[in-house]
């Protein structure tokens, strides 16, 4: 059981790019598993949007755990003398942490800058409210319960299943440019 995180991302750089971004950086947790996958997906995003994307420019990893990220300070500084004018962050965290670096360099969050978390946990809770993507953290919970009982009430019989849910995003007013209107609802997700 899991999420498709790869597909997450995509989803968010597309947002992004449908905002009229035209060069979109990745920030991830250097520790994290899922920061690969975000990474695969924002890298694939841009690639099929013909969007510059080199991971060695246009991505960093931070050493952070998930809820004390360090001040992004350099990081944004650097990343916004790429060209970017955009950020997709994992985790909600570290977006929050983007925040506090861009109000210090005077980088008005979304007018300057787009910005898309990866989490949803805490994501609304900030000034901008975040946009993110956001994994079906309760339906894997359910999901995983269900296969559970399924295998204890059937035994070794039951086929062997991976099952990969996707993420939907969570539109809000951090990734919105002022002359765009906000939808007032989930995105649903696209497979494929």
């Amino acid at each position: 059981m899991t999420t498709d995180h790869a597909l997450g991302a995509d989803i968010g750089a597309r947002h992004l790019a449908a905002q009229s971004h035209r060069c979109i950086g990745a920030i991830v947790s250097q520790g994290s598993l899922t920061s690969i996958h975000v990474l695969r997906g924002w890298r694939d995003a841009a690639r099929a949007l013909r969007l510059p994307v080199d991971p060695r420019v246009h991505a960093l990893a931070v050493d952070a755990p998930d809820s004390v990220w360090p001040s992004l300070d350099e990081t944004l500084a650097q990343l916004l003398a790429t060209g970017v004018t955009a950020l997709l962050v994992h985790s909600d965290w570290g977006a929050l942490a983007v925040l506090g670096a861009a109000a210090a360099q005077g980088v008005r969050v979304p007018d300057d800058l787009g910005l898309v978390a990866y989490d949803d946990d805490v994501a609304s809770s900030s000034t901008p409210p975040l946009t993110a993507v956001a994994p079906p953290k309760e339906e894997i919970g359910r999901r995983a319960e269900e296969l559970l009982l399924e295998r204890l009430e059937r035994g070794p019989s039951r086929p062997v299943e991976r099952v990969q849910l996707v993420p939907s995003l969570v539109v809000r007013a951090s990734s919105i440019r002022p002359e765009t209107p906000m939808p007032a609802h989930r995105v649903p997700a696209r497979a494929g």
